[in-house]
């Protein structure tokens, strides 16, 4: 009896708040996303993978399919367009790189990992998760997205369809190659 008696007015006392208040809900700030250069220190270790694999660090190579992507991270016109910097073209490059030098080509793709962001934030939410068997990062997708596009980084995560770009390289190659490292974005 004596315990039913505290069972009925722990109850009663948690029915009217006595024992149990209520923790206000936080709602989830939401900045917006500002790239700077001073963003190139956060993201040290992804931009030099990205250059590595891309270019092999040489800032000044035209490359990719029918030379069409200039620099360390091969930027292509999509993606020059994509940021308004689509007034270097691999042509005016090829005549004079110092028009896109190591500098500005860090921050367009730091632009560019920021527009992927923006694209991909509905897919933020599978970072740390293994999905069709791949670990998923964000720097991963942030990766994918430079390699075959945003909506091909989309395609996996929803269907397990593994895209590559003109020279077979898959994208989840890029999602094991970033799986370790961090982004800020």
């Amino acid at each position: 009896m004596k315990n039913s008696t505290l069972i009925i007015a722990t109850i009663i006392s948690t029915s009217f708040g006595i024992f149990c208040k209520p923790e206000p809900v936080q709602q989830p700030v939401i900045k917006p996303q500002v790239v700077t250069v001073d963003t190139v220190k956060d993201n040290e270790e992804f931009l030099k993978i990205l250059s590595q694999r891309e270019s092999s660090g040489i800032w000044d190579t035209v490359g990719g399919a029918n030379d069409a992507y200039i620099g360390l991270y091969q930027i292509g016109p999509t993606a020059l367009e994509d940021i308004d910097m689509d007034s270097i073209t691999v042509k005016k490059f090829k005549k004079n790189p110092n028009i896109f030098t190591p500098k500005k080509q860090k921050e367009a793709v730091l632009k560019v990992m920021a527009n992927n962001a923006k694209y991909l934030k509905d897919y933020m939410k599978y970072d740390g998760k293994k999905i069709h068997g791949v670990v998923i990062s964000k720097a991963g997708m942030l990766a994918g997205a430079h390699l075959v596009g945003y909506k091909a980084v989309k395609r996996f995560i929803d269907t397990g369809k593994i895209s590559e770009d003109g020279f077979g390289t898959k994208v989840t190659e890029y999602f094991a190659l970033m799986e370790d490292v961090e982004v800020n974005i």
